[in-house]
């Protein structure tokens, strides 16, 4: 039995990533003095989120909708936001939900894509899609 991730896209619903980058956020930290101690102190600030990577296969029969996406975010388009889920689940002969925690990118924007990367000495043959999102907040 393996623990693994469900990763899925709100304006995509049938669109699985198999890779993720993961969630980072970073707090400010900025020393001062006090003025009657000879210890600086440290006060915690501003958080911020880094951008998350996901990538998945590219399949040209099945993407369509996930290219269009992208595409109309390069092109300037409706600048919605969307919210990316990651879910952990057990694989044993199906996939299953595990625990209660359900962890949400909210806010998402792509700033950079890549796909169609093709390697012709590769044994795997699979071209991977890959975009980066920025991150407004994180709920788990």
């Amino acid at each position: 039995m393996m623990s693994q991730f469900k990763v899925t896209c709100s304006r995509l619903p049938d669109t699985y990533f198999t890779k993720f980058s993961g969630i980072e956020e970073t707090r400010t930290v900025t020393t001062y003095s006090d003025g009657y101690s000879q210890v600086k102190q440290r006060r915690v600030g501003a958080s911020e989120l880094s951008n998350i990577t996901l990538s998945k296969p590219f399949d040209v029969d099945t993407d369509a909708t996930l290219l269009r996406l992208l595409q109309g975010y390069c092109e300037g388009g409706d600048g919605a936001t969307f919210d990316i889920t990651v879910t952990p689940v057990r694989i044993c002969n199906n996939v299953e939900r595990k625990g209660n925690l359900v962890f949400t990118a909210l806010g998402c924007r792509p700033v950079r894509y890549k796909l169609l990367e093709v390697d012709a000495d590769s044994t795997e043959g699979i071209s991977m899609l890959e975009m980066e999102l920025t991150v407004s907040s994180v709920r788990f």
